[in-house]
């Protein structure tokens, strides 16, 4: 019986199948070659019948090179329907697979984030490319060998009640139990080979341990204790070695006799039959026990193969869970060319799936359009998640997000995202070329690539290199520096030109010329847009026109600069921390300012 995960891998494995029509006239395909595989398996008993009735008498009613002829023809046959059936399933099994992964790649880039985040990459894309593998190159193979045997069995069974029926059911009452002890045989020998595998690892860890323990064993006096006990370990792992080869090694002769047993009950009874009858031939009797013996194959393979595609199965229930992740919110119809970038936080909080308390807990305020805003707190306080709601990368639990007064969930997704850019610290970059970098997605144009990397200083480095916006950057821009990178993340967005912008700590670990470099294209990229700072150094956002104070979820101080050093709350309390920390060792001249030359923000935006 399946269980409920197997069954959960079959309906996945039926949703994979059956979106390809061709998958499913590639799979009567393989029903029809396996037939035609089985139906030839008959066809050598009932021709070795014949040959040895008629081929050594005078009767022989065949001349002498039909026998090669048949048989080179009858194994084509058979040989062109099993490559035909193999290659279909290899393709069938290949198709999916390729399904499989455009089915986790389209979740990775538009399914629930929150959804997704629960695995790991690692376990993403172990998931959709390692198992898948394992499990489909498992099922579809496994399934070609259970139609094609069950097919070859039926025939055989057929063919032998067709030359005798009394013989085929008496052979069938002898190899059920035949059967049937052959597998607790082998049931107990699978077991003492795990038993002894157990006692194996035992005795390795009662040397380790002895080796580890060896100056504390003779400090003690504790020799003759330890090995006693080691003893002990090492008798169970010889007594059951010996139980396991021994185990093993009477499989064979048990399953001898017991087949002889098998072989001589069937001879005696044909025999009897021919004395009573008359009408069983040697020819007759030498195709019924060819069929028998043809069918032992077919019947191991098909009760071995169900175990491993059951688990195969069960494997599948971890990809269920991420083809199934429930995809984003995108109900909104509202669209704009361009917004103004009129931000507001309406009583906003995020309670995440198994945390007992807010990530964000009844945040409100409002960001003006081209007003920069820095948001800070420590660490945990909720302003990352308070940044991945602006694109809706994350829905809040309680109030609304408004974009230029209109509610974030009646805009058309798409079109949101369009008025969004974002610099992060955390650049990621393809393994493309300079120009697919900048355009990330978009239809690359020449004229607004390049005046993008001049506004972010990186123009005349990319000029520098052979080929200019086609050179390629590596493998996550691992051909670029660290600034380098920052700066080509920054003509992303403008060349983007989106009128919001959010800021997530853009120019952190870079050394001081890289810093300044940055810091003067994120100044240009700033400009006329509503931007939005995630901050940890304070020195980063002196210039900003106002700074949000977050702790514990909650927005607990809002203000400029000066007004919270005023108050002297929990931001004058972080500044203090970090001032005093910067001037004791002397810190790099270079502290950048993502909100500096304020004044020039009022001017529309540049690329």
């Amino acid at each position: 019986m399946l269980a409920g995960r197997d069954l959960h891998g079959l309906r996945l494995l039926w949703r994979l199948f059956r979106a390809n029509s061709r998958n499913r006239t590639a799979a009567w395909l393989i029903v029809l070659f396996a037939a035609v595989v089985a139906a030839t398996e008959p066809v050598l008993p009932a021709l070795m019948k014949h040959v040895l009735d008629v081929g050594f008498t005078a009767r022989r009613d065949f001349p002498l090179w039909a026998v090669p002829a048949v048989l080179l023809g009858l194994f084509t046959v058979r040989g062109l329907a099993w490559l035909a059936s193999q290659f279909l399933t290899q393709w069938l099994t290949q198709n999916v697979l390729a399904r499989v992964r455009e089915l986790v790649y389209g979740q990775i880039v538009s399914a629930q984030l929150a959804a997704l985040q629960r695995e790991s990459a690692s376990s993403l894309i172990g998931a959709s490319v390692y198992e898948a593998q394992l499990a489909l190159g498992m099922i579809f193979p496994g399934l070609l060998t259970l139609v094609r045997d069950s097919l070859t069995l039926l025939a055989l069974f057929a063919y032998l009640l067709w030359v005798n029926w009394s013989l085929t059911l008496l052979t069938l009452a002898i190899l059920l139990p035949l059967i049937l002890t052959m597998r607790q045989i082998s049931r107990r020998a699978k077991r003492l080979n795990v038993q002894m595998q157990k006692a194996a690892e035992d005795t390795s860890y009662a040397l380790e341990e002895g080796m580890l323990a060896a100056p504390v064993i003779r400090v003690h006096n504790a020799q003759r204790t330890f090995t006693r006990r080691f003893d002990a370990i090492n008798q169970r792992l010889r007594r059951t070695t010996v139980k396991t080869l021994v185990s093993g090694s009477s499989t064979t002769p048990v399953s001898q006799w017991l087949s002889a047993l098998a072989v001589s009950v069937v001879i005696v009874f044909a025999m009897w039959q021919s004395d009573i009858t008359g009408q069983h031939s040697v020819g007759g009797f030498v195709a019924f026990i060819t069929a028998m013996m043809m069918t032992l194959s077919p019947l191991r393979r098909v009760a071995d193969i169900v175990q491993p595609m059951v688990r195969a199965l069960s494997s599948l229930e971890r990809l269920r869970g991420i083809v199934d992740a429930p995809p984003e919110l995108d109900s909104g119809t509202h669209r704009v060319d361009r917004a103004r970038g009129e931000l507001e936080f309406d009583d906003v909080g995020v309670t995440l799936v198994g945390m007992d308390r807010p990530v964000l807990d009844g945040v409100s305020l409002r960001v003006h359009a081209g007003e920069s805003l820095a948001i800070v707190g420590p660490s945990g306080a909720g302003k990352t998640t308070l940044m991945r709601l602006v694109p809706r990368l994350l829905e809040p639990t309680q109030g609304r997000l408004l974009l230029d007064g209109v509610p974030l969930r009646d805009w058309d997704l798409h079109n949101l995202r369009e008025q969004i850019a974002y610099v992060g610290q955390d650049v990621v970059l393809l393994n493309d070329s300079v120009g697919a970098n900048v355009s990330f997605g978009e239809p690359v144009h020449a004229d607004r690539a390049w005046a993008a990397l001049d506004a972010a200083a990186l123009g005349d480095f990319v000029r520098s290199l052979p080929g200019g916006l086609q050179a390629p950057i590596g493998h996550n821009g691992s051909q670029l520096s660290g600034g380098q990178r920052q700066r080509l993340s920054i003509a992303r967005a403008l060349y983007r030109n989106a009128p919001l912008l959010i800021l997530d700590e853009a120019t952190s670990a870079l050394d001081a010329e890289s810093e300044r470099l940055v810091q003067q294209a994120i100044d240009r990229l700033m400009r006329g847009r509503t931007t939005i700072v995630i901050a940890h150094r304070l020195a980063t956002i002196a210039h900003c026109d106002r700074i949000a104070v977050l702790d514990a979820g909650r927005l607990i101080e809002l203000g400029t600069q000066a007004e919270l050093l005023q108050k002297d709350g929990l931001y004058a309390q972080l500044h203090r921390m970090q001032f005093q920390l910067a001037a004791s060792p002397p810190q790099s001249a270079g502290a950048d300012q993502d909100c500096a030359h304020a004044a020039n923000r009022s001017s529309s935006a540049s690329t």
